[in-house]
């Protein structure tokens, strides 16, 4: 499985938690057509979905529909016991989220763009190339 572009935890809540503006749905579900069409994957870091299940009944039945349709491009890699030290050293040393820590790890383990409404985080931390972040 090759991934082509890691979702950091603003893009998947775009489309799964209420109250976000429906321009931003739209962007991400764009990216995904993208992606779909150029026969790619897209990964949900196995933090972001342990953030997200917890939200509530309604965003993880959603979530769990987004990962679990027979065509969907959307995959969650399993966390990997060695990428749990990473993740905690990169968020304190950043002062970032776990969540995004483990995108950008994620991402640059398996040469992904990342995915994000927040570039600049992301850029600041240093651990990919900033033409492997995109902004939605």
């Amino acid at each position: 499985m090759t991934i082509d572009i890691v979702f950091a935890l603003d893009a998947v809540e775009a489309i799964i938690v209420d109250g976000n503006p429906p321009q931003r749905a739209m962007l991400v579900f764009e990216l995904m057509e993208n992606v779909a069409e150029n026969g790619g994957i897209v990964a949900i870091p196995g933090t972001v979905f342990q953030t997200l299940v917890g939200q509530g009944k309604e965003q993880r039945d959603r979530l769990l529909r987004l990962i679990s349709d027979p065509d969907s491009i959307v995959v969650v890699p399993p966390l990997q016991v060695t990428e749990t030290l990473e993740i905690a050293e990169i968020a304190a040393s950043h002062l970032i989220t776990p969540d995004l820590a483990h995108a950008l790890i994620l991402a640059r383990d398996s040469g992904a763009g990342l995915a994000t409404f927040d570039t600049q985080t992301a850029e600041a931390v240093g651990l990919i190339q900033p033409d492997q972040i995109f902004e939605i």
